[in-house]
């Protein structure tokens, strides 16, 4: 069965999402994503594998913005996962 390429279930105040490379590389410097109604970012949280990705964060309306210290490569069979409280 074909697992999704983004999962991101919504909790009450919280939002997780998870970007899982099938195939190829996929190199990340910023991450934008648009926010549901009720959740604000006051704490982000993006990691691969067991690694934590230093990161800045900007908001705008619910435009959240992430930009990653350094650039980042995920490789097949990895996933990012960003945790957003």
């Amino acid at each position: 069965a074909d697992s999704p390429l983004f999962d991101a279930p919504r909790h009450a105040r919280s939002l997780e999402s998870e970007l899982r490379v099938a195939w190829g590389r996929l190199r990340l410097k910023t991450i934008a994503l648009q926010m549901p109604e009720g959740i604000a970012a006051t704490h982000v949280r993006l990691t691969v594998g067991e690694q934590q990705l230093p990161a800045r964060v900007r908001t705008t309306d619910r435009r959240l913005e992430i930009q990653l210290d350094r650039e980042t490569v995920v490789r097949p069979g990895r996933s990012l996962r960003i945790a957003i409280r």
